[in-house]
Formats: C-alpha cells, structure tokens, sequence
C-alpha cells in the first residue's frame, strides 16, 4: 500500500525543478575574501586604539611579573622540617613551602608557575578553594583539587555515613523532641519551644535578616534536621562554613552537574559579563537544556585580563569541554564587538583554534536587540520633553515621602493598582513600563498637582487637571506607549527560560502588526511615523536578513506545524531569499502539489539541507550520522521527507492541538519516514536563542553582593550562586514531578507565546495584597543623572558596565525615515494570530489558519551506499 502511495504522488509531482549544490567542507572565494576583508579591517585599527590595549596588557603583565617577584624564595626540600603533622599528598601536590616572615609559623604559595597566591596558615579547605579555579595549574591539578574537594563535602559525608545503615537507623526517631532533653511534661516542651522562638528572634535582629527568609524551605529543614543530629551537635563557625562547607559543596554541586550535562545532548552555551563591589570583573559561563534548565558551567575572575573575543572563546571552550563540545548545537550572547566575536569564533572555522563545530548555531541575544531598538526610538527628539517630565515626576515622589505616602492613599481610594515605577539600568524596557505606571496613576497625580499638595518642580502644569499642558502630556505619553509597549511586552515573553527561536520570529511579526496598528491610531506626526518605520525596518534586516545565523529563526517558525500553512505570509517569502537560477533558463521554481509559500519552502528547504550535511559530517544525531557512508541517496530522504512535511502528508499529519512543537517532533524522532526532518527539527527547536541565563546569575550575584559584603570575591559569590542554583533546579524539579509547582507564566510551558499570563509586569495588579506587597518597589531606583534623557533611554542597557566599556554596540548612523514597514509587503500583519499574540485579552478576529492535510510522499525505498559525496538537493 505504502508502495502504490509513493507511486502515486511521485507521479503527480514534478521533483526535478532545481538544483542546490551540497555544502562543502572548503571555504569558498568569498569566504576567503570575507576572511582577508576582516583582517585586513583588524590591520587598520586606528593607532591610538591599539596603542592602548598594548598598553593595557603590559600593564598586566608587568603587575603579574612584579607579584611573583615579590614572593619569597621556596625552602628546598632537604631542609624542611621533618617533625610535626604527617604529610598531606594533596598539600604537597599543589604547594610549595616559602620562606616565612614569622619563624613561628611556615608559609607556602600556590605550586602553579607565576601565580602569587601565598598561604599563610596553610589548611586543606583554603588550598583546594584555591586551585580549583587557578589557571595557573595545570588543567590535571585542577581536576585533582575538585575531586578532593568534592569528597570533602558536607553532602558527600553525609552520602558516606548512610551506607551500611539499615532503613531503620535511617529513619528519624519517633520523638525527635529528646534533641531537648527528657520532655516530661508539656510545660517543658513548651518552655524550650519559647526559648527557641526567642533564639531566632535573636538571630534575624542581630543580623538584620529579612523576616522572608523564614519563609524558604532551606530554612525550615534547617530545623527538622536539627533534632535528628542529637543533642551533641554544634554549628560550624564562619571559617569552617566558608572554607570548608561551602567551597566544597560547590564543587561536589558543579560534579552533580557535569554528570547530568553528560546525559543530554542538544545544548545550548551562553556567556556574559559583570563585576562585583569588590571591584573583581568576571564571565559567566552558561549552558542550557532542549527543555529550558540553565547550570552556572563556570564562573571566571577576569580583572587582569583583557577581554578579546579570542579570550572568550578559548574561556568558553574549555568549559565546553567538561561536558563535551559536540553535545552543544548553539551559542549566545548580547552582541558587543568581543561578545559578537566570540560566536564567529566558536561557530567558524578558525586557524588559530584546534576545534571546529560546523554544527553550532550563532545566535545573538533577541533582548538586547530588541531594548536597542526601543532605545533607537526613544531618542526621538519627538519624545525628549516627554521623557524628561516622566523622569522628573518620578523622581519627585521617590524623594519625597509624604509626596508617596498621600499617593498611596488615594491608590488605594481610587483602586488604581500598583503604584509608580523607576526607571532604572537593570532591566529591560523600564522606560515603556515607568511611563505604563504613570498613566495608571495619572488621576491621584492630577489631584494632588491641581489641590496643590505636591508640586513637581518645572513641570507642575503638565498635571493640573483640564489645563492644555496635561491633555498634550496625556497624549504625548499615550502615544509614546503605544509605539514601545509591542516590544516591551515581547521582550517579557522573550526571557522565558523555554523561550525558542520560533518564538523569536513570531513575536517579531506580532511587534510589526503591533506597530502598524499603534501608527495608523496614534496620531503621531508624519515625520516621526516614518522615522519609526526606518528603525524598525533597519532592526528587522539587521536580525534576520544579514545576521550570520538569521536562517534558523523563520526554518524553526517553519517547522511549527500550525504555521506551515497559515495565512501569515502574505507572498511567498518573508525575508529576502537568494535567487535560485536553473542553468540554461529562468524561470522560477515551482513548488511541489500541495506546497503553499513556495520561496518560504524553498528558504527552509535549503537551510535544513545544509544543517542536516554538517550533521551528517560533524554531529553525534545517529539518525542523521547513518547517511555519512551513504551521502548521496540522503538529499532524496531528505526532499521525500520535507515535501511531506509541507503538504501536510503521512507520518506529518497528525494535528499538533496543545502540544509542544518540540514534544509533536520527539514522537518522529527516529522514524522511517520523518526521522530526518524531525532530527533537525529537534535541533532547532532545542536551540536557546538568548543569554537570559546569564543575566539572571548576574542579577543574583548582585543582590548577593550588597553593600555590607562589599569585600566579598568572585570565588564566594559563585560558590553560592552554583549551590543555589542547583538545589533550586532540584527543587523546581520534584515539585514537578509531584504535581505541586506553581508555574510562573514566564517559564511559559505552553506550546504559543502569548502575553495574557504575563499581563501582571506590564499592566500592574489590582488586588490589595498584591498593591501591599509591591509598594516597598515603587519608584526606588531612580537614575540620578545630569542628563535625564540619557539616563532613561539607557534603561535596560546591559552592556553599559564599565568592564564592557571598550566593546560597546557600534552606533547606529542616520537611520533613514520609511514610508511602510518592510514586513507590510510580505506579512499579513493584519492576521489575527499575529495580532493575539501581544494582546492583553483573546482576539477575535477574521482570520483562522488552514490546517488542511493534502495527501503527499509516504513511503521510501531501501537505499543503499552509492559514493562518498553528498547529492545535489532537486526537487
């Protein structure tokens, strides 16, 4: 049957329409001349540019050489002190005793050439804290610190006690109270239960720790566990905590991880920068799951070295290693110079590096482009005024406090919601929400302004109620929102850990049909209409017409079985695809029967065949590696299978429904008649296509890193964040299984992106335990800045650090002003799918998608091994 099927469709469909010839693993001319134009650009670096990182380096070089200098000469080993402690084959393994300051005690530095770390006393936990992290070291000695480190562990220890216990030694006592002593009577026990309520009343006043903490499970199994260790035991101090406890359990934590990380396949890398109070620069290095869990791979200290995009890559590939290079299929980062650098380095072929992956995907971080191009139009001259009332109103009732306590109340008499929000340098889109906070707030603000009870200096009048100023603020800020709110709401949806690059280009579309909308009702002058539309239209091609990895994001919308066929393509393709040229006429390509969107299945087709050939070459997917001795009858499965696909055809028509694309390809995975669409398919929608990972450790390592620990390392900081991490995802995990998770809508494990769930950043809340909850947030991060419009379209920007200083984005020209939005011609930016994505309600619209199955390609013959080369890919 499934013979005379194939036969059937083979002869209704004309396959032989062009020719696409298989990638080759040789650069081309252009490659060779795109590399000499690149070195040839690197060569003609302004002097004084050059001048000055040569200076930097020796700097550091010169610092380093000067550090070894200074350490005291080492004791030669016949005349070390025989008496005293046994000898430590680990501590002799990393250490090497100096000559000491003090006769009454010995000292000794690290064993690594030219690394300055001396200790003085010496003990196991600081000298393994040490070497674990020193690049110094040989990659081996490293090793041999972890893994003591790791067997040293409170985790470990107590994995060493449970054996040889029976399960009854093993379960807790039936009266745990006897931790206490012999509980008589009930006055006693509750005695001691007062006595210990008034112990931690102690702790939290003493240390100042915020009463949500006894709200953590950490917290609480503190004390279940606590009766269960009998009455003889006693805490750790400070110094055994951190030197001891905590130290080890990251590496035993970070051994957990590799373990795991080497179970799976289909990973994402990532990295980004940061510094902390103590002045330390330092990476983050990231990698993440097809199914959105994120492990802190390494953290490295950084301050005296300079931050190439060479540096990078040899930093992030080594982290690679541990895991395995060819388990990672993509990498990401924001996209400054040396960041942009890293993910040219890592997914090319480069001379000067020993490992090629042909099968890693570059993918910059959709955020950051995104806040860019809220920022591009921010900086409008059209909105400058604006903005700069909008700052200083904030400003004015974040200073003063009866300004914000009589706001309160009449939020609360009016039921506005939540209160007002800064603008601030942390976080994305802050400009669009603190604006959305405004104009919640926009009646108790014109009644405190009009009864004269708070004035906001300069600007008063724009908030006495009925007064010409306040309608034209009004407007002005309505229009305002309504030109950033479509990417501040997509940047939401973007951060989501299960975030897919699918999701990248649909929520690109939904921005523009957002957009078209917002310039059409606003009112906004022609002029600044135009400019807007240049902007968007120049961001558009930046990310998805000329970025090097531009192909995956409209292949994986592709491959959503909803959209195969959907009306959102207006004409056949959505971005500007190469001509295809039959040699000897020129004609276009037709597509096969049942195929709609012809140039888009052509784009698709092309881009998955070059995938799936470096797959076949490079990658570990069995399912695609099978070919490598039978390349030239894999572009005929291949076109069999895609063509399927596209006309809806057996085993790809079953209906997707509320199923996750990702979870709809796993049930192909391996299959006869649409394994290798779905390997690829897989791959793709396994791609994490931002760095939010990264920029979620940062944030916690700054609110790890306040004020009062301003003296803290790199080493402490990421100690804690890699346990927290992990026992986190251990948590989330079991909570998972058993049913009992609450799930953030911004982990979103709902097969479409869409805002409704997410509505609550943007819009604010309503209900009073949340508004009670919220106002210790409001307007406390204000920008204190000269130039308060640098200040607020800065918000968001995560390159700003000073440690990034030298790799900023490089700046936009004069964006040229456009009459339509690019997308317009080619986009039905009108459907409502692309219109309920960023909606705060369901739309109900005109347009439903065509979900029609045409019968195609079912069967396919036995192939058998017939040369070495790939085929040409006709159709």
């Amino acid at each position: 049957m499934l013979c005379s099927c194939y036969s059937l469709a083979q002869n209704s469909v004309d396959l032989s329409i062009f020719k696409l010839k298989a990638p080759t693993n040789n650069p081309g001319k252009k490659a060779v001349k795109r590399i000499a134009a690149k070195e040839k650009k690197a060569s003609q670096k302004p002097a004084a540019a050059q001048v000055k990182k040569e200076k930097r380096a020796e700097a550091f070089r010169l610092h380093e050489e000067a550090a070894v200098l200074a350490l005291p000469p080492d004791i030669d080993e016949s005349t070390q002190a025989s008496s005293g402690r046994p000898r430590s084959e680990v501590m002799d393994a990393l250490t090497v005793e100096v000559e000491s300051k003090t006769p009454s005690s010995r000292a000794y530095r690290c064993v690594g050439d030219g690394c300055p770390k001396v200790f003085n006393p010496r003990t196991v936990a600081r000298v393994l804290a040490h070497s674990k992290r020193c690049l110094k070291l040989s990659s081996a000695l490293r090793r041999f610190a972890s893994q003591h480190s790791a067997a040293t562990s409170p985790g470990a220890r107590a994995e060493e006690l449970s054996r040889g216990l029976t399960a009854a030694q093993l379960a807790p006592p039936a009266q745990p109270t006897e931790f206490f002593g012999a509980a008589d009577t009930k006055q006693v026990r509750e005695r001691y239960a007062a006595l210990l309520d008034l112990a931690i009343v102690k702790l939290f006043s003493a240390a100042g720790l915020p009463p949500r903490l006894a709200d953590y499970p950490e917290y609480k199994e503190v004390f279940r566990l606590a009766p269960l260790a009998g009455p003889h035991y006693v805490p750790a101090g400070r110094t055994i905590l951190m030197d001891n406890h905590i130290m080890s359990e990251q590496e035993r934590v970070r051994g957990l991880q590799l373990a795991f990380l080497k179970t799976q396949t289909r990973l994402s890398v990532s990295t980004d920068g940061g510094d902390i109070r103590c002045g330390e620069n330092f990476y983050t290095i990231h990698t993440s799951t097809a199914d959105g869990r994120s492990f802190i791979l390494e953290g490295v200290e950084c301050t005296l070295v300079s931050h190439t995009a060479e540096w990078i890559a040899d930093t992030v590939m080594e982290a690679m290693k541990t895991v395995g290079i060819e388990r990672f299929i993509a990498a990401s980062s924001d996209n400054t110079g040396n960041t942009r650098g890293f993910r040219r380095i890592i997914c090319e072929r480069i001379t000067y590096l020993p490992t090629y992956l042909p099968t890693m995907l570059n993918l910059p971080d959709p955020n950051h482009h995104l806040n860019n191009t809220m920022k591009d139009v921010l900086k409008l001259l059209y909105f400058k005024l604006y903005i700069k009332i909008l700052r200083t109103t904030l400003k004015t009732y974040s200073q003063s406090k009866p300004s914000k306590r009589m706001l309160k109340g009449l939020r609360k008499t009016q039921k506005t919601g939540r209160g007002l929000e800064s603008i601030g340098t942390t976080r994305f889109a802050t400009v669009t929400l603190s604006g959305v906070s405004v104009k919640r707030n926009m009646s108790p603000l014109r009644d405190l302004s009009t009864n004269g009870q708070v004035e906001i200096k300069k600007y008063n009048g724009y908030f006495i109620r009925n007064s010409p100023k306040s309608l034209d603020f009004e407007m002005k800020l309505n229009q305002l929102i309504a030109v950033t709110e479509g990417m501040a709401k997509a940047i939401q949806c973007l951060e989501a850990a299960s975030c897919n690059p699918a999701d990248v280009y649909l929520l690109w579309l939904a921005i523009t049909a957002h957009l078209k909308v917002a310039l059409a009702e606003s009112l906004l002058p022609t002029d600044v209409c135009n400019k807007i539309r240049g902007i968007v239209n120049l961001r558009w091609k930046e990310f998805f017409v000329t970025n090097p990895g531009h192909g995956i994001y409209l292949a994986t919308f592709y491959l959503n079985p909803k959209y195969v066929k959907s009306d959102i393509f207006k004409n056949p393709n959505a971005v500007a695809a190469p001509t295809i040229t039959i040699p000897g006429t020129e004609k276009a390509p037709e597509a096969p029967i049942g195929v709609r969107h012809a140039k888009t299945f052509f784009t698709v087709g092309k881009f998955l065949f070059e995938q799936a050939t470096a797959e076949i070459e490079h990658g570990i997917d069995p399912v695609l590696t099978a070919f490598k001795p039978k390349k030239k009858a894999f572009a005929d499965k291949f076109k069999l299978q895609f063509t399927a696909y596209a006309q809806g055809a057996f085993p790809f028509n079953t209906p997707l429904g509320n199923t996750h694309p990702l979870d709809w390809w796993r049930a192909l995975e391996g299959s006869e008649h649409g394994g290798i669409i779905a390997s690829l398919a897989l791959k793709l929608y396994s791609a994490v296509p931002h760095s939010m990972a990264d920029e979620r450790t940062v944030s916690v390592i700054t609110w790890m890193n306040p004020v009062l620990r301003n003296l803290e390392k790199v080493s402490t900081v990421f100690s804690f964040a890699q346990i927290r991490g992990w026992y986190r995802d251990e948590m989330k995990q079991k909570a998972l299984a058993d049913g009992t998770t609450k799930t953030r809508a911004a982990a979103r494990p709902n097969p479409e992106v869409k805002f409704y769930n997410i509505q609550r950043d943007i819009d604010g809340i309503i209900d009073e335990d949340a508004d009670e909850e919220q106002d210790d947030q409001d307007v406390d991060e204000i920008v204190d800045s000269d130039n308060e419009f640098t200040a607020a379209t800065g918000a968001g920007d995560m390159e700003a650090r000073p440690l990034r200083v030298d790799w900023q984005d490089e700046p936009q020209a004069d964006i040229p002003p456009s009459g339509v939005l690019t997308l317009d011609a080619k986009i039905d930016l009108e459907s409502t799918l692309l219109l309920d994505v960023l909606a705060d309600e369901p739309v109900v619209g005109k347009r439903s998608l065509d979900v029609g199955m045409d019968q195609g390609f079912a069967g396919m013959d036995e192939d058998e091994d017939d040369g070495s080369g790939f085929d040409e890919l006709t159709w």
